[in-house]
Order: C-alpha cells, then sequence, then structure tokens
C-alpha cells in the first residue's frame, strides 16, 4: 500500500512538472524581465527583504539577502515598479520592458530620518531595521537576526542571539547558551539547520543538536520559522532554527579579532579568543569566496548542587495514600564543584559563482570542541543509607560537527530551479571518564531527623571527621558517538499572472536523505569496597608498608592537601576533603595498565545501538496573490521514513556487573509515512498593518535511545525500549498581527495553538501490561516493565506572543540614537501522563494471599521545559562612534519534572540575567575595543520542587564573565 501511495505521488508531481515547464516555454518566447537592486542612496548598502511590486499587478517579490529581485515573463510596455522598505521612503520607477530582453531596475531609497537632519541608520538601529524589513517580507511566521545587528555587537555564541527571540528560552552549560526551547517544546522538537543544511545531532540518544558550535562572526543572519510550510521538512513542531551563512561581497574584505576573558566565579583571567576572516569576489565578482578560522579557551566552571527526595508510603501499597498527601524528605544531596575548560576551533569556507540568472555555492563548516572537565563532589544520603560519599569525575570529550553543501540556484526566464547535495556530521568522543569514589557509612548522628531538614541546613550536620571514610572503586570508562546525515533535493518554481490582479507561483519539489547514528560504551571497575585483593598494588606504587595486607584502605590517604573548602555563593552548601586529581588519574591508570579491573559488562553493553533511517519527501504548494492585500499559500508534504536499527536485548538479574552480561543484538525494520497539509494566508488591509494566519500538520520522530529494540531485565523491572514508537503528531495555528510605520517600528501580537497526538512518555516500571507484545521470554512476564509509549490522551499547547521593535531616529539631538526591542511569551500546556496504580491487599487464610491490583489512569500537568513566562528587553545606544547595548533576561517557572505526587512537581524558580555590551571605534580605520559583561549580578538558575514549602531541587551557580578585546576590519 505504501508503495501505491509513493508511485502514485511520483506520478503526479511529474505531471505538475511537465505542465510547469511547457508553460515556461511558451511564455518565454515573448516576455522580458526586470532585474535590479534595492539599495541605501546614502551608503549604497544593499537592503535585503526590500518589498518590490509592479503598480496595477499582483506581481510582488522581496529582495534576496544580498538586495537583489527579479521580474519574469513581462509582456512588452511601460511598468512602474515601487519599492519599499521600512524606515525608509517609498519610491517609484517607470521601466519600458521590449520582448525577450532583461531591463535593468535599480533603485536607491533614502533614508526617511533625512527630513529630520538623520543623515544616516545608527549602527545598532541598522540591524534591527533590517530584521524588521526581513521578518515582514517573509512567507511564513518567523522572527529574524539580521546580519548587521549580529556583525554590530555579536554576542558570546550563536545561540545567546537566537534567546533574545520570543518564545525561545535556552538550556544553559556553565552559563554558556547550549540548546533553545521553542514555545515550551524541549530542543528534540525542533530543527537546527546551517546554511539550510540539518545539523546531525549531537546527543547521544535524542534528536537535538548544541548551538554552542557555532561562531556568531561566521553568519550573515538567523531565522526562527515557527509555522512550517510544504517545501521544507516537516519534523518542526517546535520550530526551524537556520543559520545562514556568509557570502563574500563584491569589495574585499578583512577581519581580526582578538579577546580576553575574566571567570568571576573562579577569579581567573586567561581566557582567549581569536579569529581571523576575509573575502574577496574574482572574475569581475562573478566568483567569491568567503573564509574564516575560530580558536577560543574559555572556562564554563560551575557551583552545583541537586537534592534527590524520597516520600513516605503507606505500608499496604506505593499509592494507597492521597497524592496530595505524600511528604517529601531528603534523600540525598549532591554538591558539585565542576571545572570545565573548553578549547573551540572552528572554520568555514564559502565560495560561490554568479550565473547570469542565478548562482552555483559550495559551503563548508568545521567546529571542534575540546572539554577537559573535573567534577568535585560530596554526596550526603541522610535518607538513603545514612552515608557521606566524595567522588572525584575526570571527563576528556571531544564534539566535531562538519557539514557541506552544494547547491545550484537558477532562473530559465521565470522557472526557477534550486537544489542541490549535503552531507553532515558529527561525533562526541569521550576517550577518557575516571570516577574516583570515597564512602562514609556513618554520616549522621541522627538521620532521621537530618532528612526532614533543609537541604542548605545539610552540610553543617554531617560529621566532619573522615577518618572512618574507605576507598570503594575506581571507574575508567570511553564512549563513542556519531550521527550522519546525507541529502539531496530538488525544487522547481514557477510564477504567471492568472488575471491582472491573480499572480500564481507554483513550487513542487523532492528529498531523499539517509541518516546514521550509532553509540558504543567501554567501562571497566575496580571495586576496593569488597574485593581488596589490589590494595597492596595502590599501596606499593604510593605509600609505605603501612597498610599492606589491609582489607581496606582509608579514604584519607587520597584527599588533595592544596584543595580549598568551596563555599558556594549564599553560604548554603559546601564542599571539602576532595580527592587528589594526580593521584586518582594515577590509580585509575594502574588498574587498567595491570589488566586488574573488572570489565563492566552490563555498563558497556547494554546502551550500544547502531542504525539507518531512509527519508522520502516529495511536496507540492503554490502562493496565489490576490491584488497587492491577500496572499493564500496553499501546500501538502509527504513524507515516508524507513528505520533499521541493531539494539541489545539482555537479562542483569543472573549476574554480577563483572560476569559475561547474557544478551543478544536484534535488528528491527520499519517504514510509516504521512500527508501533511499546510495553509498559509497573509491579509494586509493598510500598507502598515499585516495579519497573518497559519494551519500546519508537523511531526517529531522518537528518539534514537526509544525506538532501539533494546530491553534490559533486571532483579526488580524491566526496562524495555518500544520500536513500534509513531512520531508524535501536532496540528497547530498561529495567528499574528502587525503594526509597522516609520517611526512605530514593529509592534506585532501573536497567539498559537498546538494540539498534539502520540506524544511519547516513558512509564513507570508497573506489571499491568500485556507481554504478549513485547517479545519477552514468558518467565519475565508480570514483572514491572518501564516502557516508552504513545500517549493516547492529546496533548494542548498554546501561548500569546508580543514584540515591539523601534528606533528613536525622529527625536532631537543626541536622543535619535536609542534603539529599543521588548518581547513578552505567555505559555500554557495540559499533558495527561499515564499512570500505573497499584493496591495490594492480603486475604487472612493459610497462608495468606497477597493479591496486587493495578489500575491504568493518567495525572494532569504541564510539558517537561515548557517556560511560563519569557521576557527580552534591549536598549541600545548609539552616539557617533559608541555604541552600548543592555539586555535583560526574564524567564519564570520553567517546569522541570512531572510527578503523581503534588510534592514531587518541579519548576524553576524565576531568574532575571543583565547583560551589557560595549563597542568604541578608535582613530585608525576599521579599529575598534570592545567589552561584553555577561551575567552582571551573578544570577544562579535555581529549581524547587512543590513540596516542604518549596524546597530546593537543583542550584548553578556560573558568575559574571567578561570578554575585553580588539576588532579590526576593512
Amino acid at each position: 500500500m505504501m508503495t501505491i501511495v509513493v508511485n502514485e505521488l511520483r506520478t503526479g508531481l511529474l505531471i505538475c512538472l511537465l505542465f510547469i515547464i511547457a508553460n515556461a516555454t511558451l511564455l518565454a518566447q515573448a516576455g522580458g524581465s526586470i532585474k535590479g537592486v534595492i539599495s541605501d542612496a546614502q551608503t549604497g548598502e544593499t537592503l535585503p527583504g526590500a518589498h518590490v511590486m509592479i503598480e496595477g499587478t499582483s506581481f510582488g517579490t522581496v529582495t534576496d539577502p544580498d538586495g537583489n529581485y527579479a521580474f519574469f515573463n513581462l509582456q512588452p510596455g511601460d511598468y512602474r515598479v515601487t519599492a519599499s522598505y521600512i524606515s525608509y521612503e517609498k519610491k517609484s520607477i517607470t521601466i519600458k520592458v521590449l520582448p525577450g530582453k532583461g531591463i535593468n531596475g535599480d533603485v536607491a531609497l533614502d533614508f526617511s530620518g533625512m527630513v529630520l537632519g538623520a543623515v544616516e541608520v545608527t549602527a545598532q538601529a541598522k540591524g534591527q531595521i533590517a530584521a524588521i524589513n526581513q521578518q515582514l517580507s517573509a512567507r511564513s511566521i518567523k522572527n529574524v537576526v539580521s546580519a548587521a545587528r549580529i556583525q554590530e555587537i555579536p554576542d558570546a555564541n550563536a545561540a545567546e542571539a537566537v534567546g533574545r527571540l520570543p518564545g525561545v528560552s535556552l538550556l544553559r552549560v556553565g552559563g554558556e547558551g547550549q540548546k533553545v526551547v521553542i514555545r515550551g517544546l524541549s530542543p528534540k522538537y525542533s530543527k537546527v539547520e546551517i546554511g539550510g543544511v540539518s545539523m546531525a545531532s549531537t546527543d547521544d540518544n535524542d534528536r537535538s543538536a548544541n548551538l554552542s558550535m557555532i561562531s556568531p562572526y561566521m553568519l550573515d543572519g538567523i531565522e526562527v520559522t515557527k509555522a512550517a510550510m510544504a517545501d521544507k521538512e516537516a519534523d518542526v513542531m517546535g520550530g526551524r532554527v537556520n543559520f545562514i551563512l556568509k557570502e563574500a561581497p563584491e569589495d574585499l574584505q578583512f577581519n581580526l579579532m582578538a579577546q580576553t576573558s575574566y571567570n568571576g566565579l573562579k577569579n581567573q583571567f586567561g581566557d582567549y579568543k581569536f579569529v581571523v576572516g576575509g573575502s574577496n569576489r574574482f572574475f569581475d565578482n562573478r566568483l567569491g569566496i568567503f573564509a574564516l578560522v575560530d580558536i577560543e579557551k574559555r572556562n564554563r566552571s560551575s557551583f552545583e548542587a541537586t537534592v534527590g527526595y524520597d516520600k513516605n508510603l503507606h505500608p499496604e501499597g506505593d499509592r494507597n495514600v492521597p497524592y496530595d498527601t505524600i511528604q517529601a524528605y531528603i534523600a540525598n544531596v549532591n554538591m558539585k564543584d565542576v571545572s570545565r575548560s573548553i578549547h573551540r576551533y572552528g572554520g568555514t569556507l564559502i565560495l560561490d559563482y554568479k550565473l547570469p540568472n542565478g548562482k552555483i555555492s559550495l559551503s563548508n563548516f568545521l567546529s571542534s570542541i575540546d572539554k577537559d572537565v573535573i567534577v568535585r563532589s560530596e554526596v550526603l544520603a541522610p535518607g538513603t543509607g545514612n552515608t557521606h560519599s566524595f567522588r572525584l569525575s575526570h571527563i576528556q570529550n571531544t564534539m566535531t560537527v562538519l557539514t557541506n553543501s552544494l547547491r545550484l540556484e537558477n532562473n530559465f526566464n521565470g522557472l526557477e530551479l534550486t537544489g542541490g547535495i549535503s552531507y553532515s556530521y558529527s561525533e562526541n568522543r569521550m576517550p577518557r571518564l575516571v570516577d574516583f569514589s570515597g564512602l562514609d557509612k556513618q554520616a549522621f548522628e541522627n538521620p532521621e531527623v537530618v532528612k526532614y531538614q533543609h537541604p542548605g541546613d545539610i552540610s553543617g550536620l554531617v560529621k566532619e571527621d573522615v577518618s572512618q571514610a574507605l576507598l570503594t572503586d575506581v571507574r575508567f570508562s570511553n564512549s563513542f558517538n556519531e550521527a550522519y546525515e546525507v541529502a539531496s533535493d530538488i525544487n522547481l518554481q514557477y510564477t504567471f499572472n492568472l488575471t491582472e490582479k491573480v499572480n500564481v507561483m507554483v513550487k513542487t519539489g523532492a528529498m531523499i536523505k539517509e541518516k546514521g547514528k550509532g553509540y558504543n560504551n567501554e567501562a571497566e571497575r575496580t571495586p576496593f569496597a569488597w574485593d581488596f585483593r589490589w590494595n597492596d598494588i595502590v599501596v606499593n606504587e604510593y605509600f609505605d608498608n603501612t597498610y599492606l595486607g589491609s582489607a581496606d584502605l582509608p579514604y584519607e590517604l587520597f584527599i588533595d592537601p592544596d584543595y580549598e573548602p568551596v563555599q558556594f555563593p549564599g553560604g548554603d552548601y559546601t564542599i571539602s576533603n576532595q580527592p587528589d586529581l594526580d593521584m586518582a588519574n594515577g590509580v585509575a591508570d594502574l588498574m587498567h595498565e595491570m589488566d586488574t579491573s573488572y570489565y563492566d559488562y552490563v555498563t558497556s553493553k547494554r546502551g550500544d545501538y547502531d542504525g539507518t533511517e531512509k527519508y522520502r519527501a516529495a511536496y507540492l504548494m503554490s502562493e496565489m496573490k490576490i491584488g497587492k492585500r491577500i496572499t493564500f499559500i496553499p501546500g501538502i508534504r509527504y513524507e515516508q521514513n524507513q528505520t533499521r536499527y541493531l539494539g541489545v536485548r539482555g537479562n542483569a538479574s543472573t549476574n554480577n556487573f563483572y560476569d559475561a552480561y547474557e544478551h543478544f543484538d536484534t535488528i528491527t525494520t520499519r517504514t510509516n509515512g504521512f500527508w501533511l497539509p499546510m495553509v498559509h494566508l497573509k491579509y494586509k488591509p493598510l500598507d502598515w498593518l499585516d495579519f497573518r494566519l497559519a494551519y500546519t500538520r508537523t511531526l517529531t520522530r522518537p528518539d534514537f535511545n526509544q525506538i532501539i529494540p533494546s530491553w534490559n531485565i533486571t532483579d526488580l523491572y524491566i526496562s524495555w525500549n518500544n520500536p513500534d514508537l509513531k512520531p508524535s503528531m501536532a496540528t497547530n495555528y498561529d495567528l499574528y498581527v502587525s503594526f509597522y510605520t516609520n517611526r512605530l517600528g514593529l509592534l506585532s501580537f501573536g497567539g498559537f495553538l498546538k494540539k498534539i497526538d502520540d506524544m511519547i512518555f516513558r512509564t513507570e516500571p508497573t506489571g499491568s501490561f500485556d507481554y504478549t507484545s513485547t517479545g519477552l521470554p514468558e518467565y519475565t512476564w508480570g514483572k514491572p516493565l518501564e516502557r516508552w509509549i504513545n500517549n493516547d490522551n492529546q496533548v494542548d499547547l498554546w501561548g500569546i506572543e508580543a514584540e515591539w521593535q523601534t528606533n528613536f531616529w525622529y527625536l532631537p539631538g543626541a536622543l535619535k540614537g536609542l534603539v529599543f526591542n521588548i518581547n513578552y511569551t505567555h505559555t500554557f500546556s495540559e499533558a495527561k501522563y499515564p499512570l500505573t496504580t497499584k493496591k495490594t491487599t492480603t486475604i487472612p487464610g493459610f497462608p495468606p494471599t497477597v493479591v496486587t491490583e493495578y489500575t491504568d489512569t493518567v495525572y494532569t500537568n504541564r510539558l517537561f521545559l515548557q517556560p511560563n513566562d519569557i521576557m527580552n528587553v534591549t536598549l541600545g545606544y548609539d552616539y557617533k562612534d559608541f555604541s552600548v547595548r543592555l539586555s535583560m533576561l526574564y524567564t519564570n517557572d520553567i517546569f522541570r519534572a512531572a510527578s503523581y505526587y503534588t510534592a514531587f512537581q518541579a519548576s524553576s524558580e524565576a531568574s532575571l540575567r543583565w547583560d551589557i555590551s560595549l563597542k568604541q571605534e578608535l582613530p585608525v580605520d576599521g579599529l575598534q575595543v570592545f567589552a561584553n559583561l555577561n551575567n552582571i549580578t551573578g544570577a544562579a538558575e535555581r529549581d524547587q520542587i512543590k513540596g516542604r514549602g518549596g524546597y530546593p531541587l537543583s542550584v548553578q551557580y556560573y558568575g559574571l564573565t567578561v570578554d575585553m578585546g580588539l576588532r579590526y576590519k576593512f
């Protein structure tokens, strides 16, 4: 059946293609064309996103990133071409079109501020104006960070620039933005593209990508698209982030930047960043070459604490007590001093060759991050064993991302052909991870009292004497994760006048893609706590004979005497008595080299997987312009995806971790396909008013670790993956209204609603299930099963967005240099999480009979990582050669953890972050000095549970960072 559907679709596309080509051939015989560039009359800079109309007709277009536009298949005669651009005066010219000829239609626009003596656009206003025009000229609903804004005062990385847009929040590590949450949906629900090429997943298990790999200096703009269109891939339930790569402009350019940095948390200087780039065009501007190299060293350290909680349960069973009366107590408090040293290397090479009516471009992007991470931690566990443990983890990690793309764009007198091939690759290699642990089994005098204290008070209640702590174990592991995507696509577009007032664009195309994903882990362990055969080896290497033949090694022997105790800001948490780094690594290497460690079979094998996905898609869409007020864009897309994954099915209940893991490999293959309609309507009742509506169907495919055919049987429960998971499907509704004038700027309001079917959740272990469909051996049936499922209950996600972008060029004197941006987003969601309740009843008798009843039900909560409120405010000011930008980011109540029990539901505390950027041009042409102060107030990220009056769940401090440097460009 699937093959028949695909064949019918191909036949329909072929007929449509022949129709387009036939019409293009007939009309091309007599038609002429107008081609031109829209530019700034004072500076000569091109204006991307400018509107160009032929008066009296429905012909209209917008300029490309280089400011170019074109009209084809025009009948001979006189035409009046009008160009408009927000903050510039509208201008019209008359052009005489001749049969079969291409006529030049360049238009230079004057800045509106000329009438009040503002002879030029200030630096930050230029970036804002460009973003407004590109946003308004877009077919879809999107937000834009323009090239001018990126170039004037760049953010620390590309993720930070995206995080200033409406409806977007960031996930940070060590204060650095890494992944985006769009409209309350986790990063895996959005697509990240570099130059239009999908970025391969950088995560071990899900489909998300790390944006910190991308340098802002190589970008020509950023687009966040929130309403999908049929000519793009549909796995964009949250949205699409496209980082547009630079191409060479007409003039020779050179860019050099040198920066040093300060980390306030660690009170350290010494970070650096160097960027060298340049571009030029050759052969009468036909060939362009842009190249950039980026080298950076950053200290991204943090202090972190996480609190684990447990619950008092009714003696008869897990959930016989009302969900809202459970009392939380502290199971453990994990305090971490995390030192992150990051070396980042990146490069971009872009070549483009201009054709008479198009171009060929070759884009190449490479970025690699080397991380050296040392995590020193203490875990206080009054509620789980009354223990006090010490742990040092030393992690060496390299992440690499690569994209290559070869594309052709050409216009055959109205028939536009675009297409190309691309390759995207990522690898996440951890060649070394060492864990070194010690344990004191009697941490508190009265743990039953301590576990009900505030987590911030526990550090002061633990016994200061660590003489009873013992070395427990040393672990050594390495892992490798890689992903690739190879894709090719072709698109044909043709535009014609149906009537004098109706202009029609028809577009069709297809894409094929293959994805690959694999993960492998190797682990070994030396458990000193219960097997002391190796103690003498360590003693002979590091100590005298005092401890020869000892059953245990005191942890005190391994404490670093030079480690200064760390007290977190506010004084709630303190870390001390940490292992010596060199000794920890030395002991791990000694055990590894002497082949005395146990190979950890279960950890090494159970998570390994490998697989491929074959993707096929085709679409048909149209754009109908009715007069100059109405634009209607219907379309439909078909996507077919075939997955083939290998996973490990094993039984860990019959052996210790060091015994051979009873397992076997399994391969599953499945295919699914979906029709996805997309409809957009744009209505402009007035020149300054814009309404947009969109109805779209999008999807998100299951994560890799959810569909690999793996299971792991333990003594207590079974962890079972689900190869038959369906993609989550969203029906999306968007409504936006925008007001814009030269003085107002852009004021927009929007609302969205997403109805999500088959959303994927992980269930808690339960024995209420039909095991015959799992493939599990019969002797395991009835054991609690933890699994991934498609939720039968629809999830609703909705929200409102408001944005105002303006600059005050019309104010007198120095005030004209003010630039202001503000946006606010409020998001709601309602998800019914699956839950199986358990009730245990004892029936008297001899012997008594125990009966367990399971009931499938649900509980309602928000979506994971969904924020309630986001507000971004940016105030910029330009005066002559000086620029400053003050930014505020406010985020409130991000949902962190769902739970049946009210006490364990978790969300973030309100977070307020301030950044400031300054730039001063120096007397030497092209030379400037700059400074960026990030997180000025040292704001921390905090999460809390509802129980115990809002006890803390986690906290992350990363402090103030300051970047200072010189930049030279010409």
